[in-house]
This record gives structure tokens, sequence and C-alpha cells, in this order.
């Protein structure tokens, strides 16, 4: 199902919750500008940004539409990297068998 944003605005403007806070949109202009806002971010305390494709309809839940991007430490990134790569041995080993 699919949701307009402003109809997400609106519920949390109307019923508020504390673990929840709507955001104010920016658009992107360039690869420079994500980054200044995404150091601006971190800089204040915050975790990272979400980047939205801005074709790509609200919907609740994980979408191919949505990028996750933050400060991974370097413990988390190499646990992640670790993942990865297993996963890539077990497609390698999947296509040869």
């Amino acid at each position: 199902m699919l949701f307009p944003f402003f109809s997400v605005v609106d519920y949390f403007q109307k019923n508020p919750c504390p673990f929840i806070s709507v955001v104010e949109k920016h658009v992107c202009t360039d690869v420079n500008h994500l980054e200044k806002f995404f150091q601006d971010v971190v800089d204040t305390g915050g975790e990272g940004v979400i980047l939205r494709d801005p074709v790509s309809p609200y919907q609740p839940g994980r979408c191919p539409g949505y990028l996750k991007h933050k400060v991974y430490s370097s413990k988390k990134l190499h646990n992640y990297i670790g993942r990865l790569i297993n996963y890539m041995n077990s497609e390698i080993q999947g296509c040869r068998s």
C-alpha cells in the first residue's frame, strides 16, 4: 500500500510520538551538497541520512527507493565486509556446483 508523504506528516502532527520526528525534506543538488549536509548532521549528533529516489513513491518498510548513508565504526565496517565476502564466496561456490 502506498501513502502520500503529506498524509504521514499530517498524521504525526496530529498524533505526536516521542520516538519519531518528521524532519524537513532537503533536495540534494550534487555530491558536494550531500556530503556537506551529511557532515552537518553527524557534527550535530545525528547518525546519518536516508536518501530517497525522487521518483519513488513513499511506502512503509524497506524499499529499493531508499538508501541509508551513515558513518560506520571500523568494527561494524569490518564485520559488514566479512559478511559481504562470505556471501560472495558462497555465490561463487554455488555457480561452480
